[in-house]
């Protein structure tokens, strides 16, 4: 137990008291109401804020959640020989560039190769289960070479993932270039 708990205890039972005191003279069911209330209001927050599954915690991967694929293209999971490993294609031709090719819905789609992203492909190779920190700036480069945005990972202009994910290594001590 820490002093803040003990502190935030003491505040919460002195709060209580004495505002449950002070409408008393205004009426009993207003002062039992008060009392009920704003004690149950400090037990929500004393749990919110001094439980050990509190959400203060710093991520210990960045980014803390990532799409499964860029911004409007759609997962197509490996599920036939033709697909050997899980991509993402534009169904809508969200490409700035003309670097991903738009796949129509009756397109056959087939995967054969794990090799990286080349300009006019139909196909993008990465999923969000590619996303480690080494592979960040290769998946980045893909992007741009795309024409497309991933919240998290590149934002058209720059690789905020990899800037993040060397961040978070260097908090860890594992990098020191950051």
């Amino acid at each position: 137990m820490t002093w803040q708990i003990i502190a935030y205890f003491i505040l919460s039972i002195g709060i209580v008291a004495y505002g449950t005191n002070a409408l008393l003279p205004s009426g009993t069911g207003r002062a039992i109401l008060f009392g009920i209330g704003s004690t149950l209001l400090f037990i929500f927050f004393g749990f919110r804020w001094f439980s050990s599954s509190s959400s203060s915690s710093e991520p210990k991967t960045w980014p803390p959640t990532i799409n499964s694929c860029p911004d409007y293209l759609t997962y197509v999971p490996k599920n036939s020989p033709t697909i050997v490993s899980d991509i993402c294609v534009d169904y809508l031709g969200v490409s700035v560039n003309g670097g991903l090719g738009k796949t129509n819905k009756n397109d056959s789609i087939s995967y054969t190769t794990n090799t990286a992203f080349a300009s006019g492909a139909k196909i993008f190779p990465y999923t969000s289960a590619n996303i480690k920190g080494s592979s960040v700036q290769a998946i980045c480069d893909a992007c741009a070479t795309a024409g497309i945005t991933w919240e998290g990972i590149f934002d058209g202009d720059s690789c905020i993932g990899a800037a993040a994910a060397r961040k978070a290594a260097a908090a860890a001590g594992k990098d020191c270039n950051a």
